[in-house]
Parts: C-alpha cells; structure tokens; sequence
C-alpha cells in the first residue's frame, strides 16, 4: 500500500487494542449506543443500533475514506485483545456489497445512522490479533462502512 499509514494506540480498550489506518480514526471502547457519532468528519449519529451490539467497541472512521482503497486494498488494521465478533456496517445504498465480505455472515439486521443512513451488517469471528479491513472505494458506489468488535458471538442478531 502506498498510502500513509498512521498508527493510534488504545489503551484500556475491552476489545480493540489499536488501530492502523489511513487517517487518524478514533476508537470508543464500549460505547455503541444510539446518539454515538458515526464518522468524524461528520456530525451524523446512530439513531438504531442493535441491541446485540450496543455497548461495543466501535471505530469512528472518516466517511470521506470511501474514496481511499478499493475492496482489494488494506485500509484499516485492527489489534484485537481477545477473541471477538467484528461487525462492519455497509451503507446500504452500495449496489453490490464489497467483496472482501463475501465470507462474512450477513447478519440481516441493521444500523441507522442520520435518519437516511442504512447499514446493512455483516459479522465474523476473529481470534485475538490482527484483523486487516480493506477499502470501499467502488466505481459509481459513494459507499462507505462502520466497523464494531464485541466480545463472543453476535447470537442475538437476527440472521
């Protein structure tokens, strides 16, 4: 990748350690909840998080990083503590979902951010350790996604 990478650590995260990412991201250790920030490039925020993931850790990513990385480049890196079930919330607004997700469970629920905002969510289990997410940048698709790591398995989400 040829793109800067810069480097954030957490401490005292329940689940994600740190993060690598193109941009500064910012992680909220256990802070999924409606009224939450979604990006922080932007003043949106969740109006529906699933009560499976609330209380999650998430990542405020920047929306304008849809146009980072394609699906086959790297643009997020994730340390995980321990084992966890990783989330990643893609508008739903993409006419084809990306494929990096295509061994990832689709959970059928979904995030609402900003009222007009669906994030269709897809989840899997990841051990603890890195965990690489790549871009979003498709050709006519101006989508981007969310990421959120809990601890066990999501069984409480509708599939």
């Amino acid at each position: 990748m040829n793109k800067r990478i810069g480097f954030v650590m957490v401490a005292a995260m329940l689940m994600v350690a740190n993060v690598r990412a193109a941009e500064a991201y910012v992680v909220v250790p256990g802070g999924a909840v409606a009224g939450c920030e979604t990006y922080t490039d932007r003043d949106d925020v969740y109006q529906k998080i699933p009560t499976a993931l609330q209380g999650a850790d998430y990542v405020q990513m920047k929306i304008e990083d849809r146009f980072v990385a394609t699906p086959s480049e790297p643009l997020l890196e994730l340390t995980l503590s321990k084992p966890a079930t990783v989330t990643v919330g893609v508008d739903s607004r993409g006419k084809e979902p990306l494929s990096w997700l295509s061994d990832w469970e689709k959970t059928g629920e979904r995030a609402l951010a900003a009222k007009h905002l669906k994030m269709e969510l897809y989840s899997k289990a990841f051990p603890a350790g890195n965990v690489v997410l790549n871009g979003a940048k498709v050709n006519g698709a101006q989508v981007m996604y969310v990421v959120f790591a809990s601890e066990g398995s999501l069984a409480g989400i509708k599939r």
